[in-house]
């Protein structure tokens, strides 16, 4: 890329970011203004300012709750769940908490802030839940596709390289079947990060531990699976488990 290009692209981000930040500004300006008609009990005023605010692609919650707020007053009770439900659900995926959306709700009291925050907690039941289904679908996957190392270990010479060749994987000639499975083990976690191993643990004076395998009737092997002092310490891991 010739410097002017690499000028003219580094200036249009700015730029870019500069527009962002204005109209971020304005739309502000227009949800502070509709809170405020809203708190001098001038409900027409503040619909107007909240509707600028949010047909001019606000992403703050709060634009919705106060135009919801609104609508109560108005008497369109319907409209002011559809913007509870709305500003709900933005505030939930908006994981960085940009909006200090409590503080701004402190003198909402009563009736219209109780149905507010039925919206705001079932929005983010519904949240975590999605999160959770998402983490476990990820999980499911992974294991899915995944190969045990207990399984691996199994494995004849022949099976380990037919799978070796599965992954990919080069210069696999000669190689020695511990190395094979370390092979196919670390591209298997480069792809994915996890990889399953068991065995049962024995905790050495050092303050590190290995599983044994109990296809060595848990003596010392090969096959043995290091335990790092931390990780003994942090979830506090005797022997036996």
């Amino acid at each position: 890329m010739s410097r002017g290009l690499f000028l003219l692209v580094g200036a249009l981000v700015v730029s870019s970011a500069v527009s962002a930040r204005a109209e971020n500004a304005i739309l502000g300006q227009m949800y502070g203004s509709g809170v405020h008609a809203y708190f001098s009990q001038d409900y027409v005023k503040s619909h107007e300012y909240l509707t600028l605010a949010i047909d001019g692609g606000t992403k703050d919650p709060r634009s919705y709750y106060f135009r919801g707020l609104v609508y109560l007053k108005l008497g369109r009770e319907e409209e002011a769940t559809a913007d509870f439900t709305k500003g709900a659900k933005l505030e939930s995926r908006d994981i960085n908490r940009s909006y200090n959306v409590g503080k701004s709700l402190e003198r909402v009291q009563g009736k219209p802030r109780l149905g507010l925050e039925q919206h705001r907690v079932e929005a983010r039941l519904a949240a975590l839940k999605r999160s959770d289904e998402i983490r476990q679908q990820r999980y499911e996957q992974i294991e899915q596709g995944d190969i045990h190392i207990a399984e691996l270990q199994r494995m004849t010479m022949p099976q380990l390289i037919e799978q070796a060749r599965k992954e990919n994987l080069d210069e696999i000639t000669g190689i020695k079947k511990q190395d094979l499975i370390f092979k196919i083990l670390k591209e298997r976690v480069k792809l994915n990060g996890l990889m399953f191993g068991e065995g049962t643990l024995e905790v050495l004076p050092d303050g590190f531990g290995f599983l044994r395998s109990p296809d060595y009737h848990y003596l010392s092997c090969p096959d043995d699976i290091y335990v790092s002092p931390s990780q003994i310490r942090r979830f506090s891991l005797k022997t036996g488990a």
